[in-house]
């Protein structure tokens, strides 16, 4: 038996790349509440990766997805390269995007997923010291100038401070991470062909 986990990244337009406004948000206002009665109708549950920065424009969005039974998680504060920053920056980041959720929609948030996956040497640390139970953020490949991580284990592992790390799945036979852009890149016709193939 196979087992799927299914996450959506909730941020700004341009994949966050624009800052936290309504004008800058039509994929949340026009593509959430699609994917929720698709969703609903397969009576599939996700886990949504919440940039806390959009929380106090879409609260009731947010909500109603909590309210249909999916899990709601981190993605930090702003949606920046966290991988530079100072350590002290980097947990308040990941600490106030807790606490923003957790405020909001009372309720424990236990996962986190770094933006843009540039991870931090000190991510755990400042996750442990938040308070989280796992992130989400290892791809198992390679992206110059975003991440690489080829080596690492595909299976969910502890790591160090004793997070729990589920690494994102690659595209059959690539390292690039299961995902709709790059889905959309490859185009489906040759994803069907590739995730075909690498059953055989």
């Amino acid at each position: 038996m196979s087992v799927v986990s299914l996450t959506v990244d909730v941020e700004s337009d341009w994949g966050g790349r624009l800052p936290a406004s309504r004008s800058n948000c039509a994929g949340i206002e026009k593509g959430i509440p699609l994917l929720l009665s698709l969703l609903d109708d397969d009576k599939i549950k996700a886990t949504f990766f919440i940039s806390a920065s959009i929380f106090s424009l879409y609260s009731e969005l947010v909500k109603e997805i909590k309210a249909r039974g999916h899990e709601i998680a981190s993605h930090g504060y702003l949606h920046v390269d966290y991988s530079n920053f100072k350590k002290d920056d980097l947990v308040y980041q990941v600490k106030k995007s807790k606490e923003v959720l957790e405020g909001g929609l009372n309720c424990e948030i236990s996962g986190f997923r770094i933006p843009q996956f540039k991870m931090h040497p000190d991510l755990y640390e400042a996750l442990s010291i938040s308070g989280y139970k796992y992130d989400s953020s290892v791809v198992c490949g390679r992206l110059k100038g975003r991440y690489d991580s080829s080596s690492s284990k595909k299976s969910p592992f502890r790591a160090e401070h004793d997070i729990l790390e589920i690494p994102i799945s690659n595209i059959p036979m690539t390292n690039k991470p299961m995902g709709l852009l790059w889905i959309n890149h490859l185009g489906f016709a040759i994803f069907s062909v590739l995730s075909i193939l690498s059953k055989v």
